[in-house]
């Protein structure tokens, strides 16, 4: 087996040793697996874990620094979430309008925007670090909490209340997000410095 890590062939005498020594030098080189190719088929990167004893005949793995990834996802979080706000905006104003239908397939983007914003800083805060991280935990479960009330107001079908909380409890919420997003980033961005 062959096994290359950003184009550099890792040594080994065998399979295991090939695969151990990538392990090792994404761990010490602090990099984060973007891309992984096996015998020229894209996988997902969570396949590194299940290598061992593949059979595979070349194995290579592309790579960010921990840095970069981290500054990479804070940008891309600061580009994405002011839009769900913006669809946040317009599913409340048209359940204002009685657009009932409209605002709700609005709002399952938002939910869907906001799922994949917490599964963004979530991984960014396990990449730096307990306490380094943007600690976003708090505001996940805050979330959930909030979600499973508007959920119930919707069951209920009380536009008015979730018209409410969408203005007053949801909006609130996701203008404190973006704010705190640069600061997040300049955060992991001198953390990483310290580290050099």
């Amino acid at each position: 087996m062959q096994v290359y890590l950003d184009g550099q062939l890792v040594d080994g005498a065998d399979e295991a040793q090939c695969l151990s020594g990538l392990r090792t030098e994404l761990r010490t080189q602090r990099r984060v697996p973007q891309r992984l190719l096996v015998d020229g088929q894209d996988l997902s990167t969570e396949a590194l874990a299940a290598l061992d004893g593949c059979g595979a005949q070349r194995v290579e793995l592309e790579t960010l620094a921990l840095g970069d990834a981290a500054v990479n996802g804070y940008a891309e979080a600061a580009r994405f979430l002011p839009k769900v706000a913006q669809t946040l905006e317009r599913s409340s104003d048209r359940l204002s309008l009685g657009q009932v239908s409209e605002s709700m397939d609005d709002f399952a983007r938002v939910c869907q925007g906001v799922s994949w914003f917490f599964d963004l800083v979530g991984a960014l805060d396990k990449l730096l670090g307990e306490g380094h991280g943007g600690g976003w935990e708090k505001d996940a479960v805050e979330l959930k909490t909030l979600l499973l009330e508007t959920e119930e107001a919707i069951r209920q079908q009380d536009w008015v209340l979730v018209s409410d909380q969408l203005r007053y409890e949801w909006s609130p919420r996701l203008q404190a997000w973006c704010a705190r997003l640069p600061q997040a980033e300049a955060q992991a961005a001198a953390l990483l410095l310290a580290k050099s």
